[in-house]
């Protein structure tokens, strides 16, 4: 009796080899190539998080009949890892290179003589990353089949040829081909479907709501194409993802067997090699002079600006411009990368030269003394009745004619104030610019600007 529990003791302990050496699931998927004589090569491709643990040693391959009784075990020894190099979306694009995943491609022999219904091959292990956003941290299976006899003899399954990305860009275009081969030339058909948590019976991965296997990326689902294998679409939300691709084999419009490939897509912030990007602010509004910010990021060897007047041109980084006169130009810049095919380019960036009295904005001024004498001091008050803004910010400050500083400041919103004693006022109104009043023996400057950002295009 002690012997018998010591066994069942000890075939429990090796059914939970796989979960002790391999957490941090990536994927993978089963192949079997039919050899001749009954014999059948078949391939586990294993993929996993680098940080996690080891590789199993040995993969075990389950063995079932057609109604799920286990017949046997194929024990495949490791064969060592390779690690993944991350392979940007485009020439142009940088990914983060915070992942790292490795694959193990295990292989063994097995003979299977025909059996009524054929066979099933599973491959269970323990578990899946814990960082998954549509689904939990659970078992992950692959599954194949080899058909009964009267369906095909011989069979190899179809075998996909690509493992897929390790990064895909949030907001950028997917397109990725799951082109897979047959050796015997059946046809093929393509499927999103469900990955699984167990083999004989099958159990489904249980997706967390909003996401299924036919939209596991969320918002508008990803497509496959039913012949090809190429999978679209345009993910919008970070994260890592399970997700399940299926490809049925038929001969003579019979189904014979279907190959179930699972893998992760991490959605990650992406970012252009070069990004052309500025600010424009309008500085002085007697000769209409624009001057331009830079925020260009990227390996960038050098820019260009069309100012938008049909004359005026730079290669500086932060040019100023003058305008001919009162408009709205379209201003252009390029920025030059290290790589011509991805060189950047803006558009949509308006320079705006006008006479500076928005909003209807009015100034008056009042000097203490009347002459402006070495003491005194100047009073602005600017009227804004700035409708489209919900906050009028004065900051006021200035100088008397002696150059000493008549401080004061004030914060309100309205419609109008009275500057507190000073020189100048500058109204925050949304948007900035420079307005210039002469007073008696005195420049009095109201200004309000707009910063506004545009990228590239």
């Amino acid at each position: 009796m002690k012997k018998i529990i010591a066994t069942v003791l000890t075939l429990f302990a090796l059914s939970l080899v796989n979960d002790v050496h391999s957490s941090h699931v990536v994927g993978g998927e089963i192949n079997y190539r039919c050899l001749g004589n009954d014999q059948y090569e078949i391939s586990l491709r294993f993929y996993r998080d680098c940080s996690g643990v080891g590789f199993p040693d040995p993969a075990r391959i389950e063995i079932y009949d057609i109604n799920g009784t286990r017949l046997q075990t194929l024990s495949l020894p490791f064969p060592g890892a390779t690690v993944l190099q991350p392979t940007p979306p485009g020439p142009c694009t940088d990914v983060p290179n915070t992942a790292c995943v490795e694959v193990a491609v295990y292989t063994g022999t097995v003979v299977l003589p025909p059996r009524p219904g054929g066979y099933q091959l599973g491959y269970t292990i323990c578990c899946r990353n814990n960082t998954i956003t549509n689904g939990p941290a659970s078992r992950a299976a692959y599954y194949t089949y080899i058909p009964d006899i009267s369906l095909a003899q011989c069979n190899s399954n179809a075998k996909f040829e690509e493992w897929p990305p390790v990064y895909i860009c949030k907001g950028m275009p997917l397109s990725y081909n799951h082109y897979a081969t047959d050796a015997d030339g059946d046809s093929l058909v393509y499927k999103l479907c469900t990955p699984l948590e167990s083999v004989a019976p099958n159990q489904p991965y249980n997706y967390i709501n909003p996401y299924t296997y036919t939209n596991p990326l969320g918002g508008t689902p990803i497509q496959i194409d039913t012949q090809t294998g190429m999978l679209t679409g345009t993910p919008n939300t970070l994260g890592q993802f399970v997700v399940g691709v299926c490809v049925d084999e038929y001969r003579n419009g019979q189904l014979i067997s279907t190959t179930t490939r699972d893998f992760q897509f991490n959605v990650v912030e992406c970012e252009n090699v070069a990004v052309a990007s500025a600010l424009t602010a309008l500085t002085n509004c007697n000769d209409f002079t624009v001057t331009f910010y830079n925020s260009s990021t990227g390996n960038i060897t050098g820019y260009f600006w069309d100012f938008g007047d049909g004359v005026g041109t730079s290669t500086d980084p932060n040019p100023s411009y003058n305008y001919p006169g009162v408009g709205n130009y379209p201003v252009t810049l390029i920025a030059y990368s290290t790589n011509p095919l991805c060189n950047d380019t803006l558009i949509g960036l308006v320079a705006v030269a006008d006479t500076c009295r928005p909003c209807g904005m009015s100034l008056s001024a009042t000097v203490t003394p009347a002459d402006c004498q070495p003491g005194g001091c100047m009073r602005a008050t600017c009227t804004v009745p700035c409708t489209d803004c919900s906050t009028t910010q004065l900051q006021c400050g200035g100088s008397s004619a002696s150059g000493n500083f008549c401080s004061g400041s004030s914060s309100v919103s309205g419609s109008s104030t009275a500057c507190s004693p000073s020189c100048g006022c500058v109204v925050r109104c949304g948007f900035w610019n420079r307005h210039s009043y002469h007073a008696p023996s005195k420049l009095y400057i109201c200004s309000y600007r707009k910063l506004s950002r545009r990228n590239g295009k």
